[in-house]
């Protein structure tokens, strides 16, 4: 059980970090996405718009993944 937990885990990763630019026709980071669809390209994430206080939209850009950023800058700090 232990071991499938592991091997899923492992997937998630590497679909969450493959970059993948070859016959992609997904999203660079800060180009507009649709959040539902989640088309931006599998390093970065579809971060949903909202609207603000002053009533104005902002639109769902795509964005480094939290998770990927907070990888790096762990690593960044560990290496200094």
């Amino acid at each position: 059980m232990l071991f499938a937990v592991k091997a899923l885990a492992v997937i998630f990763f590497l679909y969450i970090f493959t970059d993948e630019t070859t016959s992609c026709k997904c999203k660079k980071e800060g180009e507009l996405c649709n959040h539902y669809a989640q088309n931006c390209c599998l390093d970065l994430y579809c971060m949903n718009g909202w609207t603000g206080s002053d009533g104005k939209r902002v639109p769902s850009r795509c964005v480094i993944h939290p998770m990927k950023k907070l990888i790096q800058e762990w690593s960044d700090y560990i290496q200094s």
